[in-house]
């Protein structure tokens, strides 16, 4: 076992699991901004095709825009085969737009709590450091040892 993994597991194993909740409930929103990263790639396809491309009067059918995984998804969901392209530039903006906010969302909030659960882990080693120190012997702690000039062995 090297340096790193030992610091990796002893981390883990004294200090990240009283956060084993707020790990879960970050790597579950982590696994959501991937959903929605993706739903909103597959949204700029149709847009571009929808408003560019197809003339206002025409029908699109869903496996055109979408390919045939995505199109048989959307059609459970919304019960549609095809769109008009005029119902394609209005709607889809707002869709494109609602999944920029729930990214954003995710990722604020994502990065904040990793941040608070590290912050606690440094606050708790903060302490222990200070609570180790105090324990310690006055005199121990008064005297002054030069490190540098010690041999390694």
């Amino acid at each position: 076992m090297t340096q790193d993994s030992r610091l990796l597991w002893f981390l883990r194993t004294y200090y990240f699991r009283y956060h084993r909740a707020h790990c879960v409930i970050t790597t579950v929103m982590a696994l959501l901004l991937g959903v929605v990263s993706t739903l909103f790639a597959a949204a700029l396809g149709p847009a571009i095709y929808g408003t560019v491309f197809a003339e206002p009067t025409a029908t699109i059918a869903l496996v055109d825009l979408l390919g045939k995984n995505y199109a048989a998804a959307a059609q459970t969901l919304l019960g549609i085969s095809s769109i008009s392209a005029t119902l394609l530039t209005l709607y889809l903006p707002f869709f494109i737009l609602a999944c920029a906010a729930v990214r954003s969302g995710l990722t604020v909030g994502h990065v904040f709590m990793w941040e608070r659960c590290g912050e606690r882990v440094a606050r708790r080693l903060r302490t222990q450091l200070v609570h180790a120190f105090l324990a310690l012997d006055p005199q121990q702690r008064s005297q002054k040892k030069n490190f540098s000039t010690q041999k390694k062995t």
